[in-house]
């Protein structure tokens, strides 16, 4: 969805393959961006609607 997200899934998912995270932290990792992401969304989408709506 933004940037950001194919980074930290590289970035996650590559660690994860050097063996420096282990699944938990990999999932927890993946997870937190997804929320961040999801904010970010409903944030933008409360500030248009504001826009407009004004």
């Amino acid at each position: 969805m933004f940037i950001s997200t194919p980074f930290v899934r590289f970035t996650v998912n590559r660690l994860y393959r050097q063996g420096k995270l282990d699944q938990q932290q990999r999932d927890y990792l993946i997870l937190q961006d997804r929320q961040i992401n999801m904010m970010i969304s409903i944030g933008a989408l409360v500030l248009i609607a504001a826009y407009f709506f004004r």
